[in-house]
């Protein structure tokens, strides 16, 4: 479970009221800070009113109580001087009321200080609803995601809003419904039916055909317009109208008498490759050359001539075992020993080329450095090799090994960099790339085509080098629908980002299949399927998204697009994801995760889901993993690799997942406190820690060793706990003779003799089932047993029905015996005294093991069976309770852990 820092930071507020009329001083609520509990957050008092805040975790944040504001003071400031040489990235503030929290309220963060600074923080609410008089409430604040980040804060204050600040709010109100109206025209442009229509774009080594169709004469524009063939470059906008390079009039010269057209054009102009252009009909003004589409923009959709050597497929994969973000610090070799055939490469874009060397590079250069060089588009850059290492490395033994690579394309925000979007900000851990600027879509489109060519498993196009390895499948950035963390673009409704976002994948498998026929690109996409939109555009629900992403792919050219899935459980610190309860079995869920990951199945293999073929699209299932608690107890290492072979039998199910790459290899500080690896926390001079039992759980599936690993853990997820370890909830008893300690049920006493036999009964009765425990049995009455098809007599303390026995009786041992209580009095069946003396363990923990099958009844005692039974009476009840007894007699204790059953 999530580890809580909790301090004592409440605080201690001047109440009042913030009058209208007030000046700013006289409107101020001074706030002094004084204790309250706190997440992941560490304070001290210090002298002069001052705070000093310090994060020490991945999730940092502290509950405030509010003062009563009049209604009047609607949205008030959260003011403050602070000192941060760092600064704060990516908070958020929340609110509460009556009704829960408000949604996040994004603040950019605070700048670096190295003097103190003046900070005010807008408590706004949509509507302004919150600030109703009279509620009560309380505010939170996020402190990004960072550990170790230092925060000095003094004169806390909440006051109106200033004049400026009202202004910039307004500025911001008209900018955001700027943005929801280039939405609109979006979702208007891929709906629409217009009167043209590119049919197919094929592209040819030198050459490109566009087809097409164009307007009825009587839909055509008329007076001072044309109707044109037009050439759209990466960066412009194919919805709204405006400038177009007009490449060729249509009109009865080249159109048929149905209007169908077939333009072939010079696929090289000016130097530059139009492999990537849009290509559509356009209203052409004369004088104003200003543009109105009559047709959708289409890409290239035809690339079987493109001129790119031969090139074999990829291995054929089917849930094949992968594992994400290697890297050669750990041992390559090792992906070998666990049986990978599948793995993820991050790869940051940012820095990989550059126009002019700085100095230090010159210097290192001229000593012997790598001096590479790339050539795209007739333009030079420099390339930054040693960035390029680990990856190199990494690619080059999978494609020696014949492990197909998906490699990760990042831009972190902390990088200065054309490539980053103008509005991301670092609140986000990576960026959209800049695909709205010349300069910056030309840079991103060499960069693909670097990394495409390098890593295209052939001989190089530029200087006939070998390629370093091969990689097949691209992840177009992170986590996307969490765009302002993973993808940031700043705050953007869905139609708006995911048009920058689609633009990215399509660069990207246009010059991955420059080089290799067999390239897709996939979406990166979280387990929040169905989750309501987010209102202040910081996040995007996967459904949504993939139904939008259909929309471009049907308005504008199908191409190789799969989907890169992340089913985490809902819960990122619970393993058992078995026990996942966010989900449905049907589109609606709000999660998916692997306990329904058949939704994302049957929804890939939906008609409108479908490639223009037919063809189902491919899923990647490129990160998840299972958190081990602090410590590495047994149990949480249990749990992680019982949660490993639970994930294949839920693949095996499923034939459109290609591969299942596990998040982490190797334990990672900085996630936050998730310790999610195979492998443990390095250490100095040591980056991989030990092997968990996930590690020898995960090197065994697929292999004959699984069985023996199902064997001992499958338990662990198929079978549901009878007894929550902390109290006799779902059971009823004398408590007088039953209680819990050190997580197990304890019957009976070793101080005093026992009156009569006494028994614990579940609440809920079984047919079919397996019941799994442990059992120890000390002190001088020796005799005890586990009930099953039972029922309590009535009047009694008596229950009539099966008992698995344990102990001895006239001086023999019965354990693992077979009894029949109060109805035959008799055993049943008995077990071998001999087995039974060489492999039970006196006054310690044996495993009991009890399976009931139709008119079948087995035991096992210590992995050993000692019963086979068939009951012949057909009239006797096959279904009934579970309890468990201390026999009458002497003092005893007998002792019940891990109680666990599964229904057959």
């Amino acid at each position: 479970m999530r580890k809580y820092m909790v301090g004592f930071l409440a605080l201690v507020l001047t109440l009042g009221t913030l009058p209208l009329a007030a000046t700013a001083d006289e409107a101020r609520v001074p706030l002094s800070l004084e204790g309250a509990v706190t997440n992941y957050l560490e304070i001290e008092q210090r002298d002069q009113g001052q705070w000093e805040l310090r994060t020490t975790g991945g999730d940092p944040f502290i509950e405030i109580p509010l003062p009563e504001l009049a209604a009047a003071a609607q949205t008030p400031v959260l003011a403050f001087e602070y000192f941060s040489p760092q600064g704060v990235v990516g908070m958020e503030i929340r609110l509460a009321a009556d009704k829960g929290w408000t949604p996040p309220i994004d603040i950019e963060g605070l700048r670096p200080a190295e003097g103190w600074s003046e900070a005010g923080l807008p408590l706004s609410v949509e509507g302004n609803r919150f600030w109703e008089e009279g509620k009560p409430r309380r505010l939170r604040i996020d402190f990004g995601i960072v550990e170790g980040v230092n925060l000095r804060v003094r004169q806390l204050a909440l006051r109106p809003r200033s004049a400026e600040e009202l202004r910039s709010e307004e500025e911001q109100a008209q900018e955001r419904l700027q943005k929801q109206q280039h939405a609109d025209q979006i979702a208007a442009y891929l709906e629409a039916d217009f009167p043209g229509s590119i049919s197919a774009v094929a592209v040819e080594a030198t050459t490109i055909r566009i087809h097409g169709q164009c307007p009825e004469r009587g839909q055509s524009p008329e007076g001072e317009t044309r109707v044109a063939l037009a050439e759209l470059p990466w960066h412009a906008d194919a919805v709204r109208p405006g400038p177009r390079h007009v490449v060729v009039r249509l009109g009865e010269e080249n159109c048929d008498a149905e209007g169908r057209f077939e333009i072939e054009l010079p696929r090289e102009e000016a130097g530059r490759d139009r492999l990537g252009s849009r290509w559509q009909i356009v209203a052409a003004t004369e004088v104003a050359e200003i543009f109105e589409p009559l047709s959708h923009a289409c890409y290239a959709t035809d690339l079987s001539r493109l001129g790119a050597p031969e090139l074999p497929p990829p291995p054929r994969l089917e849930n094949a075992k992968g594992l994400g973000g290697v890297s050669p610090v750990f041992g390559l070799e090792e992906l070998n020993e666990l049986g990978v055939r599948h793995i993820t490469v991050n790869i940051v874009l940012s820095k990989l080329l550059s126009e002019f060397p700085s100095p230090g590079e010159e210097a290192r250069d001229a000593a012997g450095g790598s001096g590479e060089t790339f050539i795209h588009n007739g333009r030079t850059w420099r390339v930054n090799s040693r960035q390029l290492a680990h990856a190199d490395r990494s690619i080059a033994f999978a494609t020696e090994h014949g492990i197909t690579v998906a490699l990760i394309l990042l831009l972190p925000t902390r990088d200065a960099d054309i490539l980053l979007h103008p509005e991301a900000n670092r609140a986000g851990v990576y960026a959209m790339p800049n695909l709205d600027d010349p300069q910056a879509a030309d840079k991103y489109e060499a960069v693909l085509a670097l990394l495409a060519e390098r890593y295209s498993g052939r001989p190089t196009a530029s200087g006939g080098q070998r390629s370093v390895g091969r990689v097949d499948h691209w992840i177009i950035h992170n986590e996307v629908d969490y765009g302002w963390t993973w993808t940031n673009m700043g705050k953007q409704p869905l139609e708006v980002f995911l048009g920058t976002y689609v633009r990215s994948m399509r660069m990207t498998y246009l010059q991955a299949r420059r080089f290799n026929p067999h390239a897709k690109v996939f979406i990166s996409l979280t387990h929040r399927w169905n989750v309501p939109r987010d209102e202040q555009w910081k996040t995007y629900p996967p459904r949504e998204m993939l139904r939008r992403l259909a929309q471009f792919t049907a308005a504008e050219g199908d191409f190789g697009w799969g989907i890169a899935y992340h089913p985490y459980p809902e819960s990122l610190w619970d393993s058992r994801t078995w026990e996942d309860t966010q989900i449905q079995d049907d589109f609606d869920t709000p999660l998916i995760t692997m306990k329904n990951i058949q939704v994302l199945d049957r929804f890939v293999k939906l008609p409108e889901n479908r490639d223009a073929e037919g063809r189902v699209r491919p899923v990647l299932l490129s990160e998840q993993g299972y958190h081990t608690e602090e410590g590495y107890s047994e149990q949480t290492q249990r749990e992680q690799a019982a949660a490993l072979l639970y994930t294949w039998d839920r693949l095996r199910s499923i034939d459109t997942v290609l591969a299942y790459d596990y998040h982490r290899w190797v334990d990672a500080a900085g996630e936050g406190g998730l310790l999610l690896g195979l492998r443990k926390l390095g250490s100095r001079g040591k980056p991989a820690g030990g092997k968990k039992l996930g590690w020898e759980v995960y090197r065994a599936i697929g292999t004959s060793e699984e069985a023996k690993w199902r064997e001992r853990l499958e338990e662990v997820y198929t079978f549901k706990p009878l007894f929550d370890g902390s109290s006799l909830s779902g059971w009823n008893g004398d408590p007088a003779w039953f209680r819990v300690e050190e997580q197990a049920i304890v019957a009976g006493s070793l101080e005093k003799p026992i009156p009569h036999n006494v028994f614990l009964c579940t609440d809920e009765s079984f047919e079919d089932f397996e019941l799994r425990l442990e059992v120890k049995l000390v002190g001088p009455g020796e005799n005890a047993g586990v009930q099953f098809r039972t029922e309590r007599i009535a009047g009694s303390h008596e229950v009539s029905g099966y008992q698995a026995d344990m102990g001895s009786a006239g001086g023999r041992p019965v354990w693992g015996s077979l009894y029949d209580e109060s109805r035959r009095r008799k055993m049943l069946v008995e077990a071998d005294p001999e087995v039974v003396r060489d492999i039970l363990r006196k006054d310690d923990w044996n495993r009991l093991r009890i399976r009931c099958e139709g008119p079948r009844i087995q035991i096992w005692l210590n992995d050993r069976q000692t019963v086979d039974y068939r009951e012949a009476d057909e009239a006797i009840a096959r279904r009934g309770v579970i309890a468990l007894q201390i026999h009458g007699g002497p003092p005893a204790e007998a002792s019940y852990r891990n109680i666990r059953l599964k229904e057959l």
